[in-house]
């Protein structure tokens, strides 16, 4: 067995990810049964595949409800889609899952595996992201080696009430000034007016 690089180097390289940043995450409406014969399953991998075709730099695919196996397939029928596109496919907390289906990489939660013990044991290539909604969550994210971080909730959004009251514009551009070199994605009520506030 070969061992893994040591995360700690400073030698490692993260993965390109070139500015701007868009990322599509899917609606998580998929449950328990549904089988890769399901309309949803085929609605899934054909997003992924128009996404790809667009040009979008990172899909996530936010399934939790999937039983293990059809993750997998859906995972493994998403790679197909984007081919030889430069999107990059990440599965929702089932690092297992996007590394034996041949998926670029994961996107974990504050609640998840830390992601510099994802590091180490899936390698330099793995992408790796973090869904944060503080300035602390930020830190330890880029501090456990991950590629990126989502932030927010930004502005107001019923989808996102769970985490409480909007972060606001402050709180991102504190995100942002952490590293020039770590990305940060807002999310939450980032629509076609709000966009421009967020760059």
């Amino acid at each position: 067995m070969v061992p893994l690089k040591n995360p700690q180097s400073p030698a490692r390289t993260r993965p390109e990810l070139k500015p701007p940043i868009t990322c599509l995450i899917t609606s998580g409406n998929t449950d328990a049964n549904t089988t890769p014969q399901s309309r949803e399953f085929g609605r899934i991998v054909s997003l992924v595949e128009a996404a790809a075709l667009a040009g979008i730099t990172i899909v996530q695919l936010r399934e939790k409800r999937l039983s293990t196996r059809t993750l997998f397939e859906l995972t493994k029928s998403c790679v197909q889609a984007i081919g030889q596109q430069s999107t990059r496919l990440l599965v929702n907390d089932r690092a297992d899952v996007a590394f034996g289906a041949s998926a670029d990489g994961v996107h974990l939660t504050p609640k998840s595996i830390p992601a510099k013990d994802i590091r180490i044991a899936f390698g330099d290539r793995f992408v790796i992201g973090v869904s944060t909604h503080s300035l602390d969550e930020v830190r330890k994210a880029k501090d456990g080696l991950a590629d990126f971080a989502t932030f927010g909730p930004v502005f107001h959004t019923s989808s996102k009430l769970v985490y409480g009251q909007p972060v606001g514009l402050q709180a991102l551009r504190d995100a942002t000034s952490l590293d020039a070199d770590f990305p940060i994605l807002a999310l939450g009520g980032v629509n076609i007016e709000a966009c421009r506030r967020v760059f």
